[in-house]
């Protein structure tokens, strides 16, 4: 589906893994994995038709969003903006999507988080931009460097189409080398929330969540802290995330919490509703395909809504999202700062653990008898797609 990578497999700090093909609601892509050796993360190309011929090359640079991708909500319009880049490059035969794993603009999954708390806690009175400037960090810290690097790797080297309106992005992309001969206007369907107007970008004038009714309580702002019962975890932000749940309904609203796991250098983060005294308790995975694919029939986003639906029947939950993996493979299992953030968040009340079918048995001995040791009381499990 593209030329493919060139004779070399690294070039500056990238390095080509492998390729694949992706089935997506829009049809089939080919997709390239490479590690950024400088950044430590990965990088994915998602392309259809020859990007190796000479005619300039639809093309969207798409920094990725855990909360909207991956959790489904619906305060940005993140999302639907990369579904909707897969959907032009589609309609057209042929060009590359490059997902690159720079949150918050660059900042951090963190950074944002702690942005999108300072605007709750005033009201949508500033915005995210303005949050940024308050924090001392630059409103926009994205590199290009490796769109570039893919595109040699690939044997890209068409000047592009960039689905974009934003100038700074084209200027970004110029000083790193890359010919751009066009900008195109790429708006995403409107409206991901029902019952609420459409979102606006981060650096909207009203605010990340512009459009979004109010949140059930008042957001205070604060400074990162260790917890105290864990004090490798510290809490960087926890701010009120709304959630489609249902299509014709309006958002159901949950407490987002973003840690920074200083023994692992990486950040969590934990997705909790009310404070019953007998949760539900999940351990998620992140497998980055399942955001590219975009199509609410995947297994995985039917599953995710499902714990979603029982966290909002139940009256509580606390869902642990574990770090980002190419794709979903074998049984869920929690790793030590999962079972630890559980541990913080039940503080030893009974739980229930909410498991995927498939893995229920293997969950079941291992995650459970985990649970158990971190000092959780846990009842008979549910299965997701299962009646109680």
């Amino acid at each position: 589906m593209h030329a493919g990578p060139q004779t070399r497999r690294v070039h500056g700090s990238l390095v080509h893994a492998e390729s694949r093909n992706l089935d997506t609601r829009h049809g089939a892509f080919a997709v390239d994995v490479f590690h950024d050796l400088a950044g430590r993360r990965s990088v994915l190309t998602i392309s259809r038709g020859d990007v190796g011929s000479a005619p300039a090359l639809l093309t969207s640079v798409h920094g990725a969003c855990a909360t909207s991708e991956c959790l489904g909500a619906c305060d940005c319009d993140c999302a639907q903006r990369l579904d909707a880049a897969l959907g032009f490059i589609a309609a057209e035969g042929r060009g590359m999507l490059f997902y690159l794993m720079q949150e918050g603009r660059g900042a951090s999954l963190a950074a944002r988080a702690r942005s999108r708390m300072m605007v709750q806690a005033v009201r949508d009175a500033i915005t995210a931009a303005e949050a940024y400037d308050l924090m001392g960090i630059d409103r926009d810290l994205r590199g290009y460097d490796a769109v570039a690097f893919a595109r040699r790797l690939l044997g890209a080297t068409a000047p592009l189409r960039l689905l974009s309106a934003a100038s700074e992005q084209v200027a970004a992309l110029e000083r790193a080398g890359i010919d751009v001969a066009e900008s195109v206007p790429c708006a995403p369907a409107l409206g991901c929330c029902a019952g609420s107007s459409a979102p606006r970008s981060e650096t909207g004038a009203a605010g990340h969540s512009a459009g979004m009714p109010e949140a059930p309580e008042p957001t205070s702002y604060f400074d990162p802290q260790p917890l105290p019962d864990a004090p490798r975890f510290v809490l960087m932000a926890s701010y009120w995330l709304p959630i489609a749940v249902e299509e014709t309904a309006a958002p159901q609203w949950f407490r987002l919490h973003a840690y920074l796991d200083t023994g692992a250098l990486a950040e969590r983060l934990v997705l909790t509703r009310g404070s019953l005294r007998e949760p539900l308790v999940r351990i998620q995975r992140d497998a980055l395909l399942d955001r590219l694919a975009g199509d609410a029939a995947v297994a995985a986003k039917r599953d995710w809504l499902d714990v979603l639906r029982q966290m909002v029947s139940h009256g509580g939950g606390c869902a642990v999202l574990l770090p980002p993996e190419l794709e979903a493979v074998g049984p869920v299992l929690p790793d030590e700062a999962a079972l630890a953030l559980v541990a913080h968040h039940v503080k030893g009340r009974r739980a229930c653990l909410l498991l995927d079918a498939p893995d229920a048995h293997v969950v079941q001995l291992d995650c459970a008898d985990k649970l158990r040791r971190c000092g959780l009381t846990l009842e008979a499990p549910r299965v997701l797609g299962q009646a109680d």
